[in-house]
């Protein structure tokens, strides 16, 4: 009795299929499985972290006359504390280094420069992999700036992380600016994260534009001087702000010198006309002085003044704002939110997403009349989406020693008293009877020692019509 053969096709789709451990037993069963398993296999990329990682990695990738590298499209190094030893090192720097890798797409390196540091000879090997696109070293210093200039022109998105080391501050900043170093790609890069590099660039080495680049993220190093990034990019749309300013210098008193020098150079050398999406703390984007407008504003506010919030809006202009406030006094008339509102800055917003994260020290609110105060500043805006959500976690303040992070055991303060019978319904339904641009309100409350489970409603204008017609007709 013949046994029945099992299409060709069939036997791809099995494999394609198949999780990893079954392609490899398969492979050992059958040579088509054989030649058609490293394809699934690396499909997802290969991690090397240690010496035993690289002797499989480079057998594998040898058998079958070495045609495999063509699958290979991920490849991550994350040795860490296993430093590899140096016949390991000089094998994977040979096959690197002797393969064609045309289809290697994404490239990780961990620790990057330690290990460049400690092996040398994988700089030269690592520059040959230049059909890479997609490129993220952490511990970024001056070796890996070496690799990254000489790795040719079709980087599209890339992630440096430097490293907070005394060889980067000693060396040239053209021999370790991303702007300087990416110059190779300027018409391939589409994106670029970049974190503790606070080198500035003087206006002499500023680069060539990168028409592409539409999404910069800068994190992780103080004050960073604006003028560069709107001189190279000039088609960006988006920009994310990541802990440039700490809590304890996001005064204006600190501020205020960088602001006006990042102002300054944009008005000498340029910036962007509008953005789509800028996102940051509070202190974040009023140190840079943005002098564009900005559909969208993703804002986080700690210990930064309603006065520094109010000039970001002033600077940008935005037509939707989501904000979340973890600081006292945010429904202040005279100083809170209803006053940033009333600022020319804010006459643009339509869509406003609030999420108040109530500090101990407004626990005792009259959260009616703060509401009231709100809604009178709503009513001189065009706005027409409200998402407003409160926050109780923090109130009555938290538990300290061996209670630290469990709920109070304090007695209900005036704003829990007030959220524990308030009908979120019905204040959403009162926004939007008395704010008449209003399309739809969405309210949420969370955190609340007695009202358990996070509480959302959303009204919409015309449900809100719908009631009002019924009433009449009664």
């Amino acid at each position: 009795m013949m046994i029945p053969k099992l299409n060709e096709d069939i036997m791809a789709m099995i494999v394609a299929a198949a999780s990893r451990e079954a392609i490899c037993r398969m492979m050992q069963a059958n040579r088509f499985f054989y030649h058609e398993g490293p394809k699934t296999l690396l499909r997802d990329g290969v991690g090397i972290e240690s010496n035993a990682d690289i002797l499989k990695f480079v057998r594998f990738m040898l058998a079958e006359d070495a045609s495999r590298s063509r699958y290979l499209t991920r490849l991550s190094l994350s040795f860490g504390e296993d430093n590899p030893g140096p016949e390991q090192v000089s094998l994977l720097t040979n096959y690197l280094t002797h393969m064609p890798f045309n289809f290697l797409r994404s490239l990780y390196i961990e620790e990057c420069e330690t290990t460049l540091r400690n092996h040398p000879s994988l700089i030269s090997a690592l520059k040959c992999l230049s059909a890479v696109q997609d490129l993220a070293i952490d511990e970024c210093g001056i070796r890996s700036c070496e690799i990254i200039r000489e790795m040719g022109a079709s980087l599209v998105t890339v992630n440096l992380s430097y490293d907070v080391d005394p060889e980067v501050d000693a060396a040239s900043v053209e021999d370790v600016h991303p702007l300087t170093i990416l110059k190779g790609s300027s018409t391939t890069l589409k994106r670029l994260e970049v974190a503790f590099m606070g080198r500035p660039l003087p206006p002499s080495l500023y680069p060539p534009p990168f028409p592409e680049v539409h999404t910069l993220s800068i994190g992780w190093h103080r004050y960073p001087e604006i003028a560069p990034w709107a001189h190279a990019f000039t088609n960006l749309r988006s920009i994310d702000f990541d802990t440039t300013c700490d809590d304890t210098h996001c005064k204006p008193v600190h501020l205020d010198p960088h602001r006006r020098a990042n102002q300054t150079d944009q008005s000498q050398y340029g910036s962007w006309t509008a953005l789509d999406s800028v996102n940051g703390t509070v202190a974040d984007i009023y140190v840079k002085g943005l002098a564009c407008r900005v559909a969208r504003l993703h804002l986080y506010m700690k210990k930064e003044t309603f006065g520094m919030l109010g000039d970001v809006l002033g600077d940008t202009h935005p037509a939707c704002v989501d904000l979340s406030v973890s600081r006292a006094g945010v429904l202040d008339g005279d100083a809170g939110l209803p006053a940033v509102l009333k600022r020319a800055g804010a006459a643009n917003i339509e869509v406003l997403k609030l999420d108040i994260l109530w500090a101990d020290a407004d626990k005792e609110t009259d959260v009616p009349m703060g509401l009231e105060l709100l809604i009178a500043s709503l009513k001189l805006l065009p706005i027409k989406v409200l998402e407003l959500t409160f926050s109780c976690f923090n109130i009555p303040e938290r538990g300290l020693g061996a209670q630290f992070g469990m709920p109070s055991t304090l007695p209900p303060c005036k704003v829990e008293r007030y959220f524990q019978v308030a009908s979120l319904d019905a204040l959403a339904r009162m926004f939007l009877s008395d704010v008449a641009t209003l399309q739809v309100v969405t309210l949420g409350l969370r955190g609340h020692r007695t009202r358990r489970g996070n509480k959302t409603v959303k009204v919409r204008r015309e449900e809100l019509e719908v009631v009002s017609s019924s009433s009449d007709e009664e």
